[in-house]
């Protein structure tokens, strides 16, 4: 298993191809977003600031920025996702969602 372990480096979007990891982007936003229309809520978000390391398009961002206008959220994630992510908040009118590009593994 160690050997495995030693081959395989990286993480499963290391192994994906551009349009896979668009896909993948596209279809976590709605799962994202209703988890956090239910953390929304149980949870008061208000005037928080809220960090979402890994946050993908930002579907938890919008649904708590929705039910919490008064609070930010900075999403931190790669490329592909952020700039998915940049579409949602035009469509959804969200304008305190910051995307900050960036890898926090590499």
């Amino acid at each position: 298993m160690d050997k495995i372990n030693q081959e395989i480096k990286g993480g499963f979007f290391d192994y994906i191809s551009d349009i896979e990891y668009e896909i993948y982007s596209r279809y976590n936003y709605p799962i994202s977003f209703d988890i956090g229309h239910t953390l929304s809520k149980i949870c008061d978000f208000e005037d928080l600031n809220i960090l979402d390391i890994g946050g993908n398009s930002g579907g938890l961002a919008n649904a708590i920025l929705m039910a919490n206008p008064n609070c930010e959220v900075t999403v931190v994630d790669k490329s592909i996702p952020c700039n998915i992510g940049e579409e949602y908040k035009e469509f959804n009118d969200v304008s305190s969602i910051r995307f900050v590009k960036g890898d926090f593994f590499h």
